[in-house]
């Protein structure tokens, strides 16, 4: 089957961090296993996240070959939120997941090596 390298970024507007991993998925494999992966490494439910490719909702049962994605391509990984805010818990699991994985920025928006 053939498989591509992607990376998937998540960035906190609040603490001014952004981290990112990379990954192989297939082209025909569903966005399903991708996402749970995700979920569970943040202990958030899905119906918590959102992930976007292109700018656009990627569903559970699209694939990579559904989207037209190639090596090299980025998912971004956003907290969903509820009602008027974001619940206070969410956010410090997303806080959590960034931190352990975070690429800080200056204030000139430059993003600063982890070494």
């Amino acid at each position: 089957m053939e498989q591509i390298r992607i990376k998937v970024n998540a960035f906190h507007h609040q603490l001014h961090v952004y981290a990112f991993t990379e990954g192989q998925l297939e082209m025909t494999q569903n966005f399903t296993q991708f996402k749970n992966i995700y979920c569970k490494e943040l202990d958030l439910p899905l119906k918590r996240l959102r992930f976007l490719f292109n700018g656009q909702f990627i569903g559970d049962t699209e694939t990579p070959s559904d989207l037209g994605m190639e090596e090299g391509d980025e998912i971004d990984i956003f907290t969903a939120k509820e009602g008027p805010g974001l619940s206070e818990f969410i956010d410090n699991q997303f806080k959590k997941f960034l931190i352990q994985k975070c690429r800080p920025f200056n204030s000139q928006g430059v993003w600063e090596s982890n070494g």
